[in-house]
């Protein structure tokens, strides 16, 4: 959590994910609505934005303040959307999307509902954004392994920062 109080996770059960939730000792666990729960990560208000399966297809949403209901929808299509990431006033959202063939890094304009590409081409994962917007760290696929890049968002350019051998 943005306070670093708290860790949330997904928690895989035999039959279903589930959501746990850390702040010390024992971690709590949660049953949502979907057998699936993908790369749960707080936001800047204390909410729980997760990737969930809740209609064919895995999708964003954001979670009620006991961690067990949907309360918004962020990022609903016919594409799998993942791992969202957020700068810290909220207002812009990174994730995983599929909608273009290969799993892509998106930017979401939280307040204008504007979304646009940052990773440029290949397999791309684990968006992280700069608590300033300024910034998007992520894995792609390249030179026969998994290395680091960055994208700029003022500039709308991406560069690679960690080189081989190995990933």
């Amino acid at each position: 959590s943005w306070d670093g109080g708290r860790i949330c996770f997904t928690l895989i059960g035999s039959s279903s994910h589930y959501l746990g939730v850390w702040s010390g000792g024992k971690a709590n666990v949660y049953t949502l609505p979907s057998s699936t729960v993908i790369s749960p990560h707080f936001m800047p208000n204390g909410t729980i934005a997760v990737g969930m399966n809740m209609r064919q297809n895995t999708d964003i949403y954001t979670l009620d303040g006991s961690y067990k209901n949907v309360a918004s929808t962020l990022v609903a299509d016919s594409s799998i959307d993942v791992s969202p990431s957020f700068d810290q006033s909220g207002n812009l959202m990174a994730y995983v999307s599929d909608k273009l063939g290969n799993p892509n890094i998106f930017i979401k304009d939280m307040a204008s509902g504007s979304t646009r590409r940052a990773s440029k081409s290949g397999y791309n994962t684990n968006p992280c954004m700069s608590p300033d917007g300024k910034f998007v760290t992520y894995s792609k696929q390249a030179g026969g392994g998994h290395r680091i890049f960055v994208y700029e968002l003022a500039t709308d350019t991406e560069k690679q920062i960690s080189y081989g051998p190995g990933s």
